[in-house]
C-alpha cells in the first residue's frame, strides 16, 4: 500500500475597490499590485475587484503594496501583510479612494441702471452664485449685502439654495442709492456656505452706481 501526501499551496486573494466620489476616473487595473513573499505566483498583477486575483505563494511573511497614483489615498485591510501557513487561504483587500477636490464658488452682482441723476433713486441688483466645482454640491445658506443687510427674503432671492456643480443661482432685489454729483455708491454681495463634505465656500463682489449731475435751470416769468 502507498500513501502519498502532496502538501498544499497557500494562498492569498488580492481584491482592488476604487471609489471615485470626487473627481477620480481611475478603476481597479490602473493600480499595480505586488506581492513580497516567498515565490508569490503571480508577485506583479494589475488590479482587480472582487473575486480579485489569486497568488499562489510559500509558507512564511508576506506582504501587498501597490504603485502609487497621484490623488488617491489607499487603506490596506488587515491580511495585506503578515504571515501565511501552508494549505492557508488569506484575502489581502486594498481600497484607493479619490482625495477632495477644493470646492469654490464665484459670485457676481451688477446694478441697473449703473448712474442715477442726483439726488439719486431706486436701483436693481442682480446676484449670480456659480458652483465652480468640479464634484461637489455646496449649500448656499447665507446671502448678505454690506449696505443691504440680510438678502433672503428681499427680491426674487431665497435662501438657502443647494447648488449642483457647474449650476448657478440667480436673484435680484432693489435699493436705494442717494448722493451728491459725482459722488458713487458701492456696495458689496457676500455669499457662504459649504459643500457636501462639510467644508467652508464663499465669495464676494461689489456693484457701483455713480450719481450724475443735473443741470441746473431757472424759470424766468415776466
Amino acid at each position: 500500500c502507498t500513501i502519498t501526501n502532496n502538501d498544499v499551496s497557500a494562498k492569498l486573494i488580492v481584491i482592488k475597490n476604487v471609489v471615485n466620489d470626487e473627481a477620480g476616473t481611475k478603476g481597479p487595473a490602473d493600480f499595480t499590485m505586488s506581492v513580497t513573499g516567498s515565490s508569490p505566483s503571480p508577485a506583479s498583477f494589475p488590479g482587480a475587484a472582487a473575486p480579485g486575483t489569486q497568488v499562489s505563494i510559500n509558507p512564511g511573511s508576506y506582504s501587498v503594496s501597490e504603485s502609487v497614483a497621484a490623488g488617491y489615498t489607499p487603506s490596506f485591510s488587515t491580511d495585506c501583510t503578515g504571515s501565511i501557513a501552508l494549505g492557508e487561504t488569506k484575502t489581502c483587500t486594498v481600497t484607493n479612494n479619490d482625495n477632495d477636490t477644493p470646492s469654490s464658488i464665484v459670485v457676481t452682482k451688477t446694478a441697473n441702471p449703473t448712474s442715477l441723476p442726483e439726488p439719486g433713486g431706486n436701483a436693481t441688483f442682480s446676484v449670480t452664485i456659480q458652483n465652480t466645482s468640479v464634484a461637489d454640491w455646496v449649500d448656499i445658506h447665507s446671502l448678505t449685502d454690506d449696505v443691504y443687510g440680510n438678502l433672503a427674503g428681499k427680491g426674487t432671492c431665497v435662501m438657502p439654495q443647494l447648488i449642483a456643480p457647474g449650476a448657478s443661482y440667480q436673484c435680484s432685489f432693489m435699493g436705494a442709492v442717494s448722493g451728491n454729483a459725482g459722488s458713487s455708491h458701492t456696495d458689496v454681495v457676500t455669499a457662504a456656505g459649504q459643500d457636501d463634505d462639510g467644508n467652508n465656500v464663499s465669495d464676494s463682489d461689489d456693484a457701483t452706481v455713480t450719481i450724475t449731475d443735473v443741470a441746473a435751470a431757472i424759470q424766468v416769468t415776466k
